[in-house]
């Protein structure tokens, strides 16, 4: 029962660390956009924190729907 849910455990925090990097390199790629000439929006520190909260949110939220609460 423990390691189950020491699996569970390992797996959200590692879809929220996905989730959060994932969005985090996007916003990167805006940066890199703006060096070769392309004019897109730049996001300050506060909509850069909030692109990568919201994005390891969504990224637990998908590994919870694959993989709910284990059972007790």
């Amino acid at each position: 029962m423990r390691k189950e849910v020491n699996v569970w455990l390992h797996g959200t925090v590692s879809a929220l660390i996905t989730g959060a990097t994932t969005s985090f390199l996007n916003v990167l790629g805006v940066a890199g956009a703006q060096a070769i000439g392309i004019q897109v929006t730049q996001l300050n520190f506060r909509q850069l924190a909030i692109v990568t909260i919201m994005g390891g949110i969504v990224g637990m939220a998908a590994y919870l729907k694959q993989s709910p609460l284990p059972p007790e």
